[in-house]
């Protein structure tokens, strides 16, 4: 019984330390998969639809709606 015992805690802190290990090496994906540059750019983007509408001269009604549409 007492090696049953042994090898259900060496299992438990085999499975502990695998799932910290894996949390650790996943942790960081946005910055290896570039969804934090993307998110940059469509921010960039949008501010220039911002400013570009602003200077065509359109009304806030029409600025909302493609406001709107970003978040859509």
């Amino acid at each position: 019984m007492d090696h049953i015992a042994w090898m259900i805690v060496g299992s438990v802190v085999s499975m502990i330390i695998g799932a910290s290990l894996h949390w650790l090496a996943a942790k960081d994906n946005c910055r290896n998969c570039g969804i934090a540059e993307l998110k940059k750019e469509i921010v960039r983007l949008c501010n220039l639809v911002e400013a570009l509408a602003e200077k065509a001269g359109m009304t806030v009604r029409e600025r909302l709606e493609i406001q709107m549409l970003d978040k859509g």
